[in-house]
């Protein structure tokens, strides 16, 4: 009868010691972490864009109408962010849908010795949104109102990928 006292004793202590070690657990849990969130927000410059007629249209060289619009990406957090591709997929409002159309990014150079990000990089810098202008001809096959979907696709320093969407109307 005395065994049982002394192992509850004996696991009181283990737990109580290895609760007062230097590497506290709950520590860990204060730190920034992007479970649940993302290194990277992308969100449309406006929710609505206008397809503007194009001059002399010659389906499928020059489509009836052209869309103009921009997509903001934004680092969250310390690392900075690399834009790899943008794809886009226009669907009327009747359903039909054009090809995806994917948009690779230029190859980023960094100036030595300080990193500079020009107009139309692909580089956005940790803690920091860059405005990416798009355009999209539409109305081969098409009408010309609906929505488009914009994938961005991306990773940060630490090799992290990500894609993230937006749509954004057209009238």
């Amino acid at each position: 009868m005395h065994r049982y006292p002394q192992a509850v004793a004996l696991v009181a202590a283990a737990v109580l010691a290895s609760s007062c070690s230097d590497n506290d657990a709950r520590s860990a849990l204060t730190q920034p972490s992007f479970v649940g969130g993302s290194f990277v927000a992308v969100t449309a410059a406006s929710s609505t864009a206008f397809a503007q007629p194009s001059n002399d249209p010659i389906c499928p060289s020059i489509a009836p109408f052209n869309v103009t619009f921009g997509i903001i990406v934004k680092a969250n957090g310390s690392s900075n962010v690399i834009i790899h591709g943008v794809q886009l997929r226009f669907t009327d409002s009747s359903g039909f849908q054009t090809p995806q159309i994917t948009l690779p990014m230029p190859p980023v150079t960094i100036a030595a010795p300080i990193p500079t990000t020009g107009f139309g990089s692909a580089l956005v810098q940790a803690g920091s949104a860059t405005t990416v202008p798009l355009s999209l001809a539409i109305g081969c096959g098409t009408g010309s109102q609906g929505t488009i979907l914009v994938i961005v696709d991306t990773s940060d320093d630490l090799g992290h990928r990500s894609s993230e969407q937006v749509r954004i109307t057209v009238r």
